[in-house]
């Protein structure tokens, strides 16, 4: 965790997972953390992008704006496929 605060925070998260009453409902609560962290990170994308947008300032037409947020995109997907993973869905049998 980067952040100690978020510490005790992740912890409660991750304890509800050995929790759960059955098997069933402790294989479906990762995909659901997941699920509603998942809006975190498009939002992070989403302000790079217009951070990276304001620094630009004024474009000369909108093929170059295009041009700027699709590098963008294509550097974080490349980020997200080759990146740690830190956890894996599938199941395991």
């Amino acid at each position: 965790m980067p952040r100690l605060d978020q510490h005790a925070a992740v912890a409660a998260v991750i304890r509800g997972v050995f929790n759960c009453p059955d098997r069933p409902s402790a294989e479906r609560r990762p995909k659901e953390i997941v699920t509603a962290h998942t809006a975190t990170a498009l939002e992070r994308v989403n302000m790079e992008l217009k951070c990276r947008t304001r620094i630009a300032g004024l474009f000369p037409n909108e093929a170059s704006l295009l041009r700027l947020v699709s590098t963008l995109l294509a550097e974080t997907s490349d980020e997200w496929e080759t990146g740690k993973a830190y956890l894996n869905l599938q199941s395991q049998t």
